[in-house]
């Protein structure tokens, strides 16, 4: 994709600062229809495959039945302090499963036809986050945890996968058919596009989970566009920004749907939740 409108003239001295948003942990609700049973030996066998120096905590004590954490010594996280291992958690809530939690991405599961039928079934749930690993790069980052979980969603067979940064449902098969096709830094689960009808006319559609990432997300308003079309540039615009980091500048021009078009991207704040801090591509505004 011929992303940038590099012919733009810029002051040789101007700082150019590019946008970004706080990253958050990345955590991803396990949904099951029947209370999940712990299956330590058989999930470290399937951790170590992916991890050599892997390595698990006691889990003889109190929280033994609710907790398990586990270090990633292929992934040294660089601290001013010394050297420590990207690490994973699985947790138990103490508050039971509710349903509430998912209305707002029951709506917005275009990708998942069947989602709220299977969801909807679930009762009890496991949180799965990464911990100390924010100062990998965001690629490293990506591709550990997904190690991570995938390895667990095929030890522990939940019914569905609720993925809390990018909003979206996933059926457990289809994310890992992603991995194995894929590969450990595909963005299939961690992203999603969503799509609003605007009060008064027009429509908004945006991308998230990149924020959670430490970058930024892109929205797009429209009126005489094709959603599908719109939500492929989103997801080519997320993809990019993912491969390269955070360089679009704010007014930049980006591709457009139309052949040679250039659509100028605003830095702005979120329209929709999560709050964050996006790219706001003006179509036929160039």
């Amino acid at each position: 994709m011929a992303l940038f409108n590099w012919g733009k003239k810029k002051n040789i001295d101007e700082e150019k600062t590019m946008i970004a948003n706080e990253m958050h942990i990345l955590t991803v609700k396990l949904l099951f229809e029947n209370e999940p049973v712990w299956q330590d030996a058989i999930l470290e066998q399937e951790l170590v495959r992916y991890f050599p120096l892997f390595s698990s905590t006691d889990i003889s004590g109190k929280d033994g039945d609710r907790s398990r954490q586990y270090f990633f010594r292929n992934y040294m996280v660089h601290y001013k302090e010394g050297d420590l291992p990207a690490q994973g958690t699985i947790f138990k809530p103490e508050k039971p499963f509710s349903q509430d939690t998912l209305t707002h991405a029951y709506r917005q599961a275009w990708h998942w036809h069947t989602a709220q039928e299977v969801a909807g079934k679930c009762t009890y749930d496991l949180m799965v986050t990464d911990l100390m690993s924010m100062l990998l790069s965001h690629r490293d980052r990506v591709a550990y945890f997904q190690k991570f979980l995938s390895a667990v969603v095929r030890i522990m067979k939940p019914q569905a996968l609720y993925f809390t940064s990018s909003d979206k449902l996933v059926d457990p098969q289809e994310y890992l058919r992603q991995i194995d096709e894929h590969g450990f830094g595909n963005l299939y689960a961690l992203l999603n596009v969503r799509l609003y009808t605007i009060t008064g006319g027009g429509m908004l559609m945006d991308s998230i989970g990149m924020h959670a990432l430490g970058l930024p997300d892109f929205q797009i308003r429209f009126s005489d566009k094709d959603p599908g079309q719109i939500a492929g540039l989103l997801y080519s615009y997320a993809q990019y920004i993912y491969d390269f980091g955070s360089v679009i500048e704010n007014g930049n021009t980006v591709e457009g749907i139309e052949q040679g078009s250039r659509w100028p991207c605003v830095y702005s704040n979120a329209a929709v939740d999560p709050k964050r801090f996006v790219i706001d591509v003006k179509p036929g505004e160039a």
